[in-house]
């Protein structure tokens, strides 16, 4: 039980990390179509 705790930690802040990262992600593409959708005019 003693070793799951460090684990479940590690993957708490992972899927922080990750949220984060994906949130960041989202904002890039949709500042890329944003970019494109000007280029077109």
């Amino acid at each position: 039980v003693l070793n799951l705790v460090p684990f479940l930690a590690e993957n708490i802040i992972g899927y922080g990390r990750l949220r984060k990262e994906s949130k960041s992600f989202e904002r890039a593409l949709l500042n890329l179509r944003a970019l494109n959708a000007r280029k077109r005019e």
